[in-house]
């Protein structure tokens, strides 16, 4: 039986769609600068205590 609901209920899951995607692209990011910067910080200083 139609409620009338079908356009809140496509919204609600474009939404969490959304909110997936966005929380899935923040990790992958932060995830990038964990791996990276241990690596960076390590080239960016190849004199590090030598004096």
């Amino acid at each position: 039986m139609y409620t009338g609901t079908l356009i809140d209920e496509l919204m609600t899951a474009v939404e969490r769609a959304e909110r997936r995607a966005y929380q899935q692209a923040n990790t992958a990011e932060i995830e990038h600068w964990y791996v990276l910067a241990p690596n960076q910080l390590a080239s960016d200083q190849p004199f590090l205590g030598v004096a």
